[in-house]
Order: C-alpha cells, then sequence, then structure tokens
C-alpha cells in the first residue's frame, strides 16, 4: 500500500508536474474521442490527472493495487477540507470518477 501526497509549494513536485501535465493532457485528449476505451486508462496517467486537477487543495491518493490499467487497480481518492480532524471523503477512483476530476464536478455534490 502508498500514500501519494504532493505539495505545491516544493520545488521537485513542481518539476515532476510538468512531466505529468503531459501525461494528463494525452490522456484527456484520448477521452475526448467518442471511441476511446475506458479500460485502457492507465493508472500511471489517472494518478497524473488527480495531482494535476486536484493541486491546491486537501487531498492524498492511496494506493492499495498498482496495476497497469486503471480497471485493474485499486486507488482511492482522499479528499478533506481544512483540518483532517474535520474528516473527508474518500472513493475509490475509477473512469467516471476521473471524467468528474477532469470537468470539475467531482465535488459539486458533496455537504
Amino acid at each position: 500500500m502508498e500514500v501519494i501526497e504532493w505539495d505545491v509549494n516544493d520545488p521537485r513536485e513542481t518539476v515532476n508536474s510538468l512531466d505529468e501535465m503531459v501525461l494528463m493532457n494525452n490522456l484527456v485528449n484520448k477521452l475526448n474521442k467518442d471511441d476511446f476505451d475506458t479500460d485502457e486508462i492507465r493508472t500511471k496517467d489517472a494518478i497524473a490527472v488527480c495531482k494535476i486537477k486536484l493541486m491546491g487543495e486537501y487531498n492524498a491518493l492511496l494506493v492499495r493495487n498498482m496495476e497497469e490499467y486503471l480497471s485493474d487497480a485499486e486507488v482511492y481518492v482522499l479528499t478533506w477540507d481544512g483540518e483532517t480532524s474535520d474528516g473527508g471523503n474518500m472513493f475509490r477512483l475509477s473512469a467516471l470518477e476521473l471524467l468528474k476530476i477532469i470537468d470539475g464536478s467531482i465535488f459539486s455534490n458533496s455537504i
């Protein structure tokens, strides 16, 4: 099991995010094609999308089972507002959840 966190104030993370931005853009372009099979989403690309799109928020990823494709992997997104003692949400990252992260609607139903 691995926990992935990211800090927008860390210069090394900023350099790494440039590589991740390329992965994210490639995946977003693929998802825009009508014939793209969401079972072909690579886990590392999905993680890159989460790190870029959720940058600046209070988030982390819990990777329970890393596989090449997201459909075979077990990755959870952990979110919280402000202090961790206030609680937060956890959901399994799937193609549908990833699409919501990309379009910015992932937290629209949260209270």
